[in-house]
């Protein structure tokens, strides 16, 4: 699978935030999000290798793009931004 686009990166880190925010996690996600940023490579690539077993109960596909997702720190801070953003509105 090749690099994500910017606009299939932006529906995966939107779908994420709606997710966090829904259950009201939004402060603990963005501290989890900033103390493991340097860790996120390492991170996507233990989902690239799981991705067998969790596609057992998941689209392998979507861990997939996940693990593309996270491989990129500049996509965790996406992320913070776009959670930050979330949270301000909540």
């Amino acid at each position: 699978m090749e690099d994500l686009s910017a606009e299939r990166r932006d529906q995966l880190l939107d779908e994420v935030v709606g997710i966090v925010t829904r259950y009201g996690m939004t402060v603990p996600a963005v501290f989890f999000a900033e103390m493991n940023k340097p860790l996120s490579f390492i991170g996507s690539q233990a989902l690239h290798f799981f991705t067998p077993m969790i596609g057992a109960f998941v689209d392998e596909s979507r861990v997939t793009e996940y693990a593309l997702l996270f491989e990129d720190r500049e996509n965790v801070e996406r992320l913070l931004q776009k959670l930050e953003t979330a949270a301000r509105k909540n």
